[in-house]
């Protein structure tokens, strides 16, 4: 299963993907997951660590934490429930976790995205678009670029995510200074909901 595989277990099975040719941009779990590890491996600590010291701590997002296994869930961690309304154990990805195995709250990844929008994020240069992509979209580092209504809509950058139980949105109106994030215990995507939440306007 690819979502408890080991760390060592993401960076033998990315290494042995071939290579052809430059490629176009295209959306990778395994390509985060392998990414999280080599970062982690270069700093010579666990990914969860290196989360810890980069990113929570410098930002004091103190309720999000990456378990990892599921003996590191905190007491209470909420599940979730499939689209068709089944309860899901929570996904904690092992070696997988830099691909979706973070825990937060919505207070945690509200005070995240002002800090995206105000450029105190550690890391928020990622949000800058460097490639194009399919209908007008453009990509940063993990981080999606569109325009929203046409032509000359809101300009949404944005990250969404889903796994057991979950789905959730970070979204933001970089030139309004505006937010949303959206988190959901039922695995079905709402994003449009949340696009037209941030290009509303203010209320």
């Amino acid at each position: 299963d690819s979502y408890t595989a080991t760390p060592e277990q993401v960076l033998a099975q990315a290494q042995a993907a071939g290579l052809n040719n430059r490629g176009a941009v295209a959306y990778s779990n395994l390509g985060y997951a392998f990414l999280g590890q080599l970062l982690a491996r270069a700093a010579g600590q666990s990914w969860e660590q290196l989360l810890e010291e980069r990113i929570l701590a410098p930002l004091q997002l103190k309720e999000t934490y990456a378990p990892v296994t599921a003996e590191n869930l905190r007491d209470g961690a909420p599940t979730g429930r499939s689209a068709a309304g089944r309860p899901e154990d929570a996904w904690t990805a092992n070696g997988t976790a830099p691909a979706g195995g973070i825990r937060s709250t919505t207070a945690d990844l509200a005070a995240y995205a002002q800090a995206q929008l105000d450029g105190s994020a550690p890391g928020a240069a990622a949000l800058e678009p460097q490639w194009n992509g399919k209908e007008g979209s453009r990509y940063g580092l993990a981080w999606v670029t569109s325009r929203e209504g046409g032509g000359g809509g809101t300009e949404i950058t944005w990250h969404n995510g889903q796994t057991g139980g979950f789905w959730s949105i970070v979204a933001l109106d970089r030139d309004n200074g505006r937010a949303v994030v959206m988190l959901s215990n039922v695995a079905a995507g709402q994003e449009e909901a949340a696009f037209e939440l941030l290009a509303g306007g203010p209320e």
